[in-house]
């Protein structure tokens, strides 16, 4: 699918712009988890907004100046960006709306590092045994990853199924959340 870090040799800022947004965007999992149980033990009615923007432009600025050129895909990255959010942060929602503190705290963490280690980011889905990369490939991460690699960077592979599972992510997830969140804990 996507190929090693190593495969880019000098233009290896290719590889890690795309794979930091989408680091960015799954840690949205873990801040809305934080953010939401913090207001639900402090018995808060509303909950902040949670602005990805800033660290996508942060992103772009130390991209660019260290050579990194969006082709003219980037704007579908902004749409996978924007749909793993949706996703992440339903998941969240959902776990903290359900889970006491501690459970969910430890719930998000493990959630977190497991979507991380199987989505792609860290280690090439390929190098999976196949039922593994099946689930990867299933869950948001893995497609966020591989939308963000070719939208974002160089590569390029068919990616229809790839919006497809994140889309339905950033859709069922947050409706999930939303019958399921309560405020009350």
């Amino acid at each position: 699918m996507q190929k090693p870090m190593e495969a880019y040799g000098s233009d290896r800022v290719y590889y890690l712009m795309p794979q930091v947004g989408c680091f960015l965007t799954l840690a949205v999992l873990a801040t809305f988890c934080l953010l939401s149980q913090l207001f639900v033990d402090m018995m808060q009615t509303a909950l902040t907004r949670l602005h990805l923007s800033p660290e996508v432009a942060v992103l772009a600025m130390v991209g660019a100046a260290l050579g990194w050129r969006p082709p003219p895909t980037w704007p579908l990255g902004l749409v996978a960006l924007a749909l793993g959010t949706a996703a992440f942060a339903g998941i969240g929602l959902a776990l903290a709306g359900r889970l006491p503190a501690l459970a969910n705290l430890a719930a998000t963490n493990s959630l977190y590092l497991v979507l991380l280690l199987i989505g792609g980011m860290v280690v090439p889905i390929d190098k999976f045994p196949a039922p593994l990369a099946a689930v990867a490939h299933a869950l948001p991460a893995a497609p966020l990853a591989g939308l963000t690699v070719t939208t974002m960077g160089p590569e390029s592979f068919a990616t229809g199924w790839l919006w497809g599972v994140l889309a339905g992510w950033a859709i069922i997830a947050p409706l999930v959340a939303a019958r399921t969140f309560r405020w009350d804990g």
